[in-house]
């Protein structure tokens, strides 16, 4: 498949904050205040959360500063519980984690184990992207059916595709040498330092015996719905 201070008097950080003669905002600072708006936090409890002081998070709210320094976005992410990668950069899912509400059966009925009514789980599935080194890459065509689907959104770890041999045999993107992109299953090749990829659909044949630019392994697919 070819892959095409005076902050605080100023605005009332509440949960529908919208800082008022706002200054052109840094894409991360709009994505910051859409979950803070979210959230249940105010920007005091925010600031506590982070382990920040609440002056500089005033400021970060309202748009005021063009790039925070060292580890601050990181805190900020952790304490609303959202990617970290996804505030600095926009990349990938928002959430770092999501609650697990049961398990199933391929095939067969699914087994509830949370009795909450809105699914609020009795356990929690982190979902870490960062030291990823993601990208996203959006399935076009069908020769991996049934397992992706034409339109399927793919979040890969080039990080994790440094190891090329602990990618053998899962799902991958791949560059070849010639600069073909594909997503496919990786395989070893009959001598060192070609690999195979092979699709689901076998109505396609394998690729075999191709050098790789890079690998990414898949690690989140994110279906149309």
């Amino acid at each position: 498949m070819e892959l095409n201070s005076t902050m605080q008097a100023s605005y009332s950080l509440t949960r529908n904050f919208v800082p008022r003669h706002a200054p052109i905002m840094e894409a991360w600072a709009k994505r910051l205040i859409s979950k803070f708006n979210a959230s249940p936090l105010g920007g005091a409890e925010l600031a506590r959360a982070a382990g920040l002081p609440k002056e500089s998070v005033y400021k970060y709210l309202a748009g005021k500063v063009k790039q925070p320094r060292g580890d601050v976005l990181d805190k900020l992410a952790d304490a609303l519980g959202i990617q970290r990668i996804w505030l600095k950069e926009g990349i990938g899912p928002e959430l770092s984690g999501y609650p697990l509400v049961g398990s199933v059966s391929a095939g067969e009925q699914f087994i509830p184990f949370d009795d909450h009514g809105q699914g609020a789980g009795l356990d929690y599935v982190s979902l870490d992207l960062d030291a990823t080194d993601p990208i996203a890459i959006q399935v076009r065509g069908r020769s991996m059916l049934p397992v992706y689907r034409d339109g399927d959104m793919l979040f890969c770890s080039r990080q994790r595709g440094l190891d090329i041999a602990r990618c053998i045999g899962h799902d991958c993107v791949v560059m070849t040498e010639d600069g073909e992109g594909y997503l496919k299953v990786l395989k070893s090749g009959t001598k060192p330092g070609v690999y195979t990829l092979e699709s689901y659909n076998r109505a396609f044949e394998d690729i075999v015996d191709v050098r790789l630019a890079w690998v990414a392994p898949v690690a989140i697919v994110r279906r149309p719905i």
